[in-house]
């Protein structure tokens, strides 16, 4: 089972951040604390829940949330979300958007993502027939070969060095910011950063962006990758104003 458990957690929700800050937090951790995102004793109870459904099965999670013109982000595995915006002034009023990628792909052969899965006796090894595609494997026998190298779920390589503690980052949101795009890695591995935010950008309807983002994808997919199976592919895009009268 691969699939993702929530792109967007918290935007529903009536933020009280200084009710719930702790000693120590800073305004990224207090906003996440906050919200339910992921963080922390979150991450815990997550685990808790998806050990119940057995050994295996992952859950990659990359959450957003917005408090006032912060926008904090933190991701578990290799989803993605990248910023639209506008590089210039110039741009802004010409409704060009440039992309800029918010979160890291976590997969297993990032050298600090390698290295700390070897030094917990993991392996990093690429089956024959997907020479491109990276896995991590337990070190006495075959399995689980996760693709990615954090993630909740997977217990067998929890020992192994894949860890679901969250990348956070955090940015101020300008008027130049025009949204973010949060999607599954089985859009990224068809589409690129700068293909997602022109999709999104031209699209004639906000409400159906991320639609057309899938099917973007899922196009991409059946013409890229013949008699391969289509990934998960699943979008959320987050406008950060009111569109222009």
């Amino acid at each position: 089972m691969r699939h993702i458990s929530s792109l967007l957690q918290g935007l529903a929700r009536s933020l009280s951040v200084g009710k719930e800050r702790k000693a120590g937090d800073d305004d990224a951790t207090a906003v996440l604390r906050a919200s339910g995102a992921v963080w922390g004793e979150g991450s815990e109870t997550l685990a808790a829940v998806c050990s119940r459904r057995g050994e295996k099965g992952i859950n990659q999670d990359c959450s957003i949330v917005c408090e006032g013109d912060l926008l904090v982000v933190a991701n578990v595995g290799d989803s993605r979300a990248v910023l639209g915006t506008a590089a210039d002034d110039d741009d802004a009023a010409s409704g060009a958007v440039a992309a800029v990628q918010l979160t890291v792909d976590f997969k297993p052969n990032l050298p600090q993502e390698r290295e700390r899965i070897m030094e917990c006796n993991g392996r990093v090894q690429c089956l024959a027939d997907e020479p491109g595609v990276h896995r991590v494997w337990r070190p006495d026998r075959e399995g689980p070969g996760l693709a990615m190298s954090r993630a909740f779920g997977d217990y067998c390589v929890k020992d192994c060095g894949v860890i679901s503690a969250p990348e956070v980052t955090q940015r101020r949101i300008t008027g130049r910011d025009q949204f973010v795009i949060l999607a599954t890695d089985g859009v990224w591995d068809v589409v690129s950063n700068e293909e997602a935010v022109q999709i999104v950008a031209t699209a004639p309807e906000r409400e159906k962006a991320a639609k057309r983002l899938v099917e973007f994808a899922v196009r991409a997919w059946r013409r890229k990758r013949r008699g391969i199976a289509v990934d998960d592919c699943s979008a959320i895009c987050l406008f950060f104003h009111s569109p222009p009268s």
